[in-house]
């Protein structure tokens, strides 16, 4: 094992989609030598992804935003799509930097909230006849039709 993978090996990485972001990751992930990756996925309601750090590439598209940043000790993509969701990957010399990198992008780009407008009714109905209390504030409603079809089948 005297000569290194990069004398042994030549890499290649196919692009097949008009962002050149993922391809410049991976090549700066090879160049540096980084030999910890971790990756998350979340939603978040934040749109863009100013504040992260100065890109060293950022593309923009009607679906999304993407950028590669150095944060901390680690090399990061992150992209937040247009259906509010974030994926970002870290790259480092030790996972501690990695995860580091990662909780801080988390941060910055946090779950949504809930909301009351996010609230939505819900109301139970059983076909039971031994109905029961569901818990607080949630209580078994019969539906009229439900009685007619008990009264149908006790005439029959």
């Amino acid at each position: 094992m005297s000569d290194p993978l990069s004398r042994r090996f030549h890499v290649s990485h196919e692009l097949h989609e008009p962002d050149p972001s993922q391809a410049f990751f991976l090549a700066r992930v090879i160049d540096d030598g980084y030999t910890e990756l971790r990756s998350r996925q979340w939603a978040t309601s934040e749109r863009s992804l100013e504040g992260l750090g100065t890109p060293l590439i950022h593309s923009s598209t009607p679906n999304g935003e993407t950028i590669v940043a150095e944060i901390g000790e680690s090399l990061t993509i992150v992209t937040v799509g247009g259906s509010s969701s974030v994926y970002a990957q870290a790259a480092a010399h030790d996972s501690a930097a990695a995860d580091a990198a990662l909780d801080r992008i988390r941060d910055r780009l946090p779950a949504p909230e809930p909301t009351a407008a996010q609230d939505v009714p819900v109301m139970f109905w059983t076909y039971s006849p031994h109905a029961k209390d569901l818990g607080p504030g949630m209580e078994v409603r019969f539906a009229r039709t439900t009685q007619l079809q008990r009264a149908r089948r006790s005439m029959t």
